[in-house]
């Protein structure tokens, strides 16, 4: 093939491209066209219709007692006497009242499954006598991991021990916090946290 029909073919194929993609267009906007709904010309929105009048609701009665003179300026709310509603410590709420949080044995060397440990200000557990709970269990590190009180919350930090400790099965690396039924193992220990 010499370069003048070269030139020619590749002509062609152009022309041919050219024609393949002005039908395309035209299909898409055919369809684009059937497919959106009409346009609307847009003008001054319309005026609000007038609503008819509400009729006006009579004020419920005052009802007063000539003989209460006290206002609120009067009342000290911190004064169980002086409280209307006989409600003393009103502005005080003490959401960990009914909690009692504790750890309760699951398994342990030593430890009686579902022997509870009180959790007060917080726990060091390990291998070692020092240890606030002292575990027989030769997969425990001496000083093993601690618990620790923040605020109302308990949290659980590993001491550098050689077998990790778990929550849940899930290997902890820095301090986590327990939630209700959490279970805590330690070396071939489990503990379960509750409130």
């Amino acid at each position: 093939m010499s370069s003048a029909q070269l030139l020619i073919a590749q002509g062609a194929i152009f022309i041919v491209l050219f024609g393949v993609m002005l039908l395309i267009i035209r299909s898409s906007a055919r369809q684009l066209k059937t497919a959106l709904p009409p346009m609307i010309p847009v003008s001054a929105p319309p005026a609000p219709r007038a609503q008819p009048p509400v009729p006006a609701m009579a004020a419920p009665p005052i009802l007063t007692d000539p003989d209460f003179t006290q206002t609120l300026s009067d009342i000290d709310f911190n004064d169980p006497e002086g409280d209307p509603m006989g409600r003393s410590d009103r502005a005080h709420f003490d959401f960990d009242a009914n909690l009692h949080p504790r750890l309760v044995v699951e398994s342990g060397h030593g430890l009686t499954v579902g022997q509870e440990l009180a959790l007060e200000g917080g726990l060091s557990i390990g291998r070692a006598d020092a240890n606030d709970l002292s575990v027989n269990d030769d997969f425990m590190s001496h000083m093993h991991a601690r618990i620790l009180r923040r605020g109302p919350f308990f949290y659980v930090e590993d001491l550098g021990s050689t077998n990790g400790t778990f929550i849940n099965e899930q290997r902890i690396t820095e301090t986590a916090q327990l939630r209700v039924r959490d279970e805590l193992r330690l070396g071939e220990t489990i503990l379960r946290y509750e409130e």
